[in-house]
């Protein structure tokens, strides 16, 4: 996901898109150590979204505490 659409979702949007990740993350995981999948180019993918969605969220709580 790019970060410009990232911006444009609100707290709890951001909140519940990281939810999801970690949700579609753990999958993802059980998967490979049982060996139905073997995409760890989306696993990678995943990790790098879920750090720009939580990024985004502590920047927009530095925002809110000011």
């Amino acid at each position: 996901m790019d970060t410009k659409e990232l911006r444009k979702l609100n707290m709890k949007e951001l909140e519940e898109k990281a939810s999801s990740i970690s949700v579609e993350m753990s999958k993802l995981y059980f998967e490979l150590s049982s060996g139905k999948s073997k995409n760890v180019a989306k696993l990678k993918a995943l990790r790098k979204d879920l750090a720009r969605v939580k990024t985004i969220i502590s920047e927009l709580r530095i925002i809110n505490e000011k």
